[in-house]
């Protein structure tokens, strides 16, 4: 969850949901690079305003594990990302009123993640933690 804010306009409480299918390419024994192809989507709203933005997502991280060598382990990553907004979608209860926009563009950032890892067999793997 997070806030999204318009100087002198609104602000509002958002919620992000999405996924990552990507692979892991070791460097070290302590040290992997991440990349992954992505959907991401947020959603939130203001009195009768919805707003719902799409986006795939291309993260690049670099992993610092601590025991990687075992089955189960943790983890910080630390890297990059583009998001593409492919979809943005406004409703306006009161008015009945639907505004859906296509392809708005590019935005890149920083991005942490640290938490637990667990592999499944020798292809896959199962991860939870805290992303920002």
């Amino acid at each position: 969850m997070g806030t999204l804010k318009s100087d002198d306009n609104f602000q509002a409480l958002v919620y992000t949901t999405g996924g990552d299918v990507g692979r892991t390419f070791n460097i070290s024994n302590k040290l992997d690079l991440n990349l992954a192809l992505g959907h991401q989507r947020i959603k939130g709203n203001v009195d009768d305003v919805f707003l719902s933005n799409s986006y795939i997502k291309l993260p690049v991280d670099l992993r610092i594990s601590i025991n990687k060598s075992s089955k189960s382990f943790v983890f910080i990553d630390l890297g990059v990302y583009g998001l593409y907004n492919y979809k943005s979608k406004v409703e306006i209860e009161s008015t009945g009123t639907e505004i859906e926009e296509d392809n708005l563009g590019f935005n890149l950032g920083l991005q942490g993640f640290a938490g637990f890892n667990h592999n499944i067999n020798e292809y896959f793997s199962f991860r939870i933690g805290l992303k920002s």
